[in-house]
């Protein structure tokens, strides 16, 4: 597997935790909207074509199956994207793993932040958020953050302070 990240300049170990960070993260985050949406009586695959609709716009609804896989692989490229952007500032700025959960939530509420009053607005996405969520707030912190941060912490990418933590700290216990 060092070779498949070898083209990007990524270290194997962090283009690993950006994968574990992207699925972990995407799944958990996907599983909470297709729950709370089908309690509404939305069914899975409209709210995959709600994600295509940043792109697509009102046609997405109307797309079909093609148009909720869209949605499905546009949430996951997102999610790499948001766990990479993590993985390599983690890495960069060497930062300690024993407080990678705390950095991760943190970076949850920066997601939600820029997901909510940036990205969505300047989307074709047909309804923007005009109001916190607090529960949505919650699932960045806790679904989208923290996993993300895990991850990163278990990287295997050395920094300036990992070197004088404990084996426990570091996650190293035999």
């Amino acid at each position: 597997m060092r070779g498949a990240y070898a083209g990007l300049g990524i270290p194997p170990e962090q283009g690993r935790a950006v994968l574990l960070a992207a699925a972990v993260a995407g799944s958990l985050d996907l599983l909470y909207a297709v729950v709370i949406w089908s309690w509404r009586g939305v069914p899975a695959a409209s709210v995959m074509q709600g994600v295509a609709s940043g792109l697509l716009g009102e046609a997405a609804f109307s797309g079909g199956a093609p148009s909720a896989l869209f949605g499905f692989a546009l949430h996951y490229g997102m999610m790499l994207v948001i766990a990479g952007v993590f993985v390599a500032a983690f890495a960069r700025a060497r930062l300690s793993r024993a407080r990678a959960a705390a950095y991760g939530i943190a970076y949850g509420v920066a997601v939600y932040v820029v997901m909510n009053w940036v990205v969505l607005p300047i989307s074709n996405f047909p309804d923007p958020v005009r109001r916190v969520s607090w529960a949505d707030l919650a699932v960045h912190i806790f679904f989208v953050g923290a996993p993300i941060g895990l991850a990163a912490a278990r990287s295997g990418t050395r920094t300036a302070s990992s070197a004088s933590e404990s084996p426990i700290q570091q996650g190293e216990m035999q």
